[in-house]
């Protein structure tokens, strides 16, 4: 049995208490917590540890929250799952993402279900969208772990100075939160993205990763090759085009997304790094409402999902608002849903512009 709970009070504790009513029986191993940092991040957690004290408690600070049904903001979203689906959870935290080893580290404090049957262990990442460590992570994670980490980047309602993980009762920044759960009757993976092929390719031959720059494009100023890949004479009227024109690594026909950001001086900001000579492909936006009742439809064509945990960029999500679409989206949802608008997702690196979400079969 999966439960998922809204609760739109202002106040903390009783948001709290809303939600433990709505998600009241059955006997969670997990609860899962978005909210939106207008609420207090160690309010939020020291109130889910005495609230469900008998499951383990994960959560971060959202750019929305989502749940079928509806997209909210300023609200909190909470997902039980119940033991009968998940019947061993293990949580662990890198209280410092700066810190050498510290992904290694919260892997072993996971044990052997860090290692478990990838078919039947799933894992969950929550990780600060300000660190700017999404990446070092994710490629940590896939160097020493079979399993797949679905998850997102925490906001914070697109102020973008602080954001919040919280675990077992602790709220932390600049930190992340693992999560590894036994689902014997196994899951999916959906990942969509709304784009289609150009046909045109940008090359990084000049980056600077660690701020996240394409210098250059095929040893031309990134501006001015991306402005003739969009076709436009200006970088104001480039820069209207982040949005419907990102860019993609290709696997096959999958793009795994990166998003443009800012023009600073003639590089390219993203918002997620790119590597020297990795040849992207020129995107061209869709339907997101389609694209994703389609991908939706495919990991369900057999009835068996009973759950899903939805991570939606929240690039996405400003799309689905500006087209007055995030009702149409929300109701795509028919079976119990909880998740939130992230600052970027999780699923094998760090991506953007895309959802990543874990459908749970019974």
């Amino acid at each position: 049995m999966i439960k998922t709970a809204l609760s739109k009070a202002p106040d903390t504790a009783e948001a709290i208490a809303d939600l433990a009513r709505q998600l009241a029986g059955g006997s969670p191993s997990l609860v899962v917590l978005f909210f939106s940092s207008r609420h207090d991040g160690a309010a939020i957690a020291a109130l889910a540890s005495a609230t469900w004290p008998q499951s383990r408690t994960i959560g971060c600070s959202t750019a929305g929250e989502i749940i079928a049904g509806e997209m909210t903001d300023g609200a909190v979203v909470a997902m039980a799952i119940d033991q009968a689906v998940a019947d061993e959870v293990a949580v662990a935290v890198i209280d410092d993402l700066a810190k050498e080893g510290c992904v290694d580290t919260a892997l072993a404090a996971l044990g052997a279900m860090a290692n478990g049957d990838p078919e039947t262990h799933v894992g969950i990442v929550l990780i600060d969208g300000m660190s700017g460590k999404e990446e070092a992570v994710m490629e940590r994670l896939g160097d020493l772990s079979d399993l797949r980490f679905i998850g997102g980047s925490a906001g914070d309602d697109l102020a973008f100075q602080a954001t919040t993980v919280i675990a077992e009762g602790r709220a932390m920044h600049h930190a992340a939160v693992l999560a590894v759960l036994h689902v014997p009757a196994g899951f999916r993976i959906v990942k969509t993205q709304s784009f289609c092929r150009t046909g045109k390719t940008l090359t990084p031959t000049r980056v600077d990763p660690e701020n996240r720059l394409v210098i250059e494009f095929d040893h031309q100023p990134a501006s001015v090759a991306y402005m003739a890949a969009v076709g436009t004479e200006t970088i104001e009227q480039a820069a209207g085009k982040f949005m419907s024109n990102p860019v993609g690594l290709m696997n096959g026909d999958d793009p795994y997304v990166r998003s443009p950001q800012a023009f600073d001086g003639q590089a390219l900001k993203f918002y997620c790094a790119v590597t020297p000579g990795m040849d992207l492909e020129l995107l061209e936006s869709t339907d997101i409402v389609t694209d994703t009742g389609k991908a939706l439809a495919d990991a369900n064509a057999d009835g068996r999902v009973i759950g899903i945990l939805n991570f939606n960029c929240i690039l996405r999500t400003l799309e689905l608002k500006a087209k007055d679409l995030t009702g149409d989206y929300a109701r795509l949802f028919t079976v119990p849903m909880a998740g939130f608008s992230t600052y970027g997702e999780a699923d094998i690196g760090h991506i953007n512009q895309t959802a990543t979400m874990i459908a749970f079969v019974g």
